[in-house]
């Protein structure tokens, strides 16, 4: 997956090609991610993220949840408080085929590095 370094390609490519192989791996591996896929994915989630927070978090929404609370640590520092609530909003939303979503975030609160999360349907 050299492709998680070059520079030159388009982020969306990336993140197709990342998808494909993701998919493909754990097709041919009984339905499992293979775990050397899952830890390059995990070791690449900094990179991923500056290529896209929402495409970064559907990625690990699809194939390795469980990498959420990494890859929101990632994005811990005060500036990047646009790009938790971009991350945050996209894992809230159930899109549609035309990318519309269904839930409204009314608030987010940060309380003792905590968020706290308000939306409605």
């Amino acid at each position: 997956m050299t492709y998680l370094d070059d520079r030159d390609i388009d982020p969306v490519i990336v993140f197709e090609k990342l998808d494909e192989v993701l998919v493909f791996g754990t097709e041919m591996n009984r339905r499992f991610l293979p775990p050397v896929l899952a830890s390059t994915v995990e070791n690449s989630l900094a990179r991923l993220l500056d290529l896209g927070v929402h495409e970064t978090t559907l990625l690990l929404q699809k194939h390795l949840p469980y990498l959420h609370e990494r890859a929101l640590g990632i994005l811990g520092d005060a500036k990047e408080d646009i790009k938790r609530l971009t991350y945050l909003r996209t894992l809230l939303c159930t899109h549609t085929p035309w990318g519309q979503c269904h839930h409204t975030v009314c608030a987010i609160l940060v309380l003792s590095n905590t968020w706290i999360l308000a939306y409605v349907y």
